[in-house]
């Protein structure tokens, strides 16, 4: 395992609003995407801590590391936009949203990064429809590794109360 590896680790992005969570395991080379390969992993919003953190596992066990040319090529492609696309348009027709704003406006995001024994839970603003900033003001929570499923879905659910929406 290279250096760039050991860095990047695994990452996952997660989005909740008040019907569904999503799950989207991340691919890159030290900048990340969503790896349009790989469908988003989509649970109606009532699902236990359990199942949550499994799912998590799930989409960090399919994170991958890009050489850089191979990303330069994903990000210049299309290819993440029209995945995205998609996966959006499934999840409105799933949880019957009128368009891709009515499923984003109320839209948590939340990013998972798992290295060298630690997993990182990062809240984010979300401060234009289709767009989140990490946040400053709040602090990443950080727990080892090696917890068990229900832990990742409960810290992955109090760091989704951290999160603020600007979007009216």
């Amino acid at each position: 395992m290279d250096s760039l590896e050991i860095r990047q680790g695994k990452n996952v992005g997660v989005y909740k609003n008040e019907k569904l969570t999503s799950l989207i395991s991340m691919t890159g080379c030290g900048m990340l995407a969503a790896d349009p390969t790989i469908p988003w992993k989509i649970l109606p919003i009532d699902v236990s801590p359990m199942v949550l953190g499994e799912a998590v596992l799930n989409a960090l066990a399919k994170s991958t590391v890009m050489a850089p040319m191979e990303f330069k090529m994903l990000a210049t492609s299309g290819e993440v936009q029209v995945a995205t696309d998609r996966n959006a348009e499934e999840a409105c027709q799933a949880f019957g949203y009128k368009n891709k704003a009515a499923l984003y406006r109320n839209m948590r995001h939340c990013s998972i990064h798992l290295a060298q024994g630690k997993m990182k839970f990062k809240p984010w603003i979300h401060d234009k429809l289709y767009h989140w900033t990490g946040m400053q003001t709040e602090p990443d929570l950080v727990l080892a590794a090696n917890i068990s499923p229900e832990e990742i879905g409960n810290a992955l659910l109090e760091t989704f109360n951290r999160c603020i929406n600007q979007v009216a």
